[in-house]
């Protein structure tokens, strides 16, 4: 299914993006575009949240934003507890950017398409802003670590 429905985000020949915004990754998904290269900009969420319901729309068209330089996800962190101590999210809605690099930057301003874009811009171009804190991933990225989340994730990172 996370193949099919990653498909239908892909952009169509026109060059628009089909679909409708942010990805929805469950854990497997989450871990698989992480170590990847290309960067993430993954929300983790609960769906009883006020402020992520609020924040949903924006996400969305945050999506088509960034499309094609970076990819736009969002994961129920509360159904997946040991995914959501990993990344120490200790709240909802927590915005991180993976650069696939081997990094992560919190996102903590306002949360409107263009604020979230601009930073998502400066931190890809080595400007990140002053109040963020860049952060290692769990683990080290390589070659070796990526082809065992491909596996792992049953296709290669590119497909998702």
């Amino acid at each position: 299914p996370g193949a099919a429905h990653a498909e239908s985000h892909k952009p169509n020949q026109g060059g628009e993006r089909t679909g409708k915004g942010a990805v929805p990754l469950d854990e497997r998904l989450v871990q698989a575009v992480v170590a990847s290269n290309d960067p993430w900009f993954i929300k983790f969420y609960a769906p009883w949240c006020m402020h992520c319901k609020q924040v949903a729309p924006t996400w969305d068209k945050l999506a088509f934003a960034l499309h094609p330089n970076v990819k736009v996800a969002k994961v129920d962190a509360s159904k997946y507890e040991a995914l959501a101590s990993t990344y120490k999210i200790r709240g909802f809605p927590t915005m991180i950017l993976f650069d696939g690099k081997g990094s992560m930057w919190r996102y903590k301003g306002k949360r409107s398409v263009s604020d979230l874009r601009d930073f998502a811009h400066a931190v890809l171009a080595g400007n990140p802003p002053p109040t963020t804190e860049q952060e290692a991933l769990p683990w080290a990225q390589g070659a070796s670590h990526r082809m065992l989340i491909e596996q792992w994730a049953g296709m290669p990172l590119r497909d998702i």
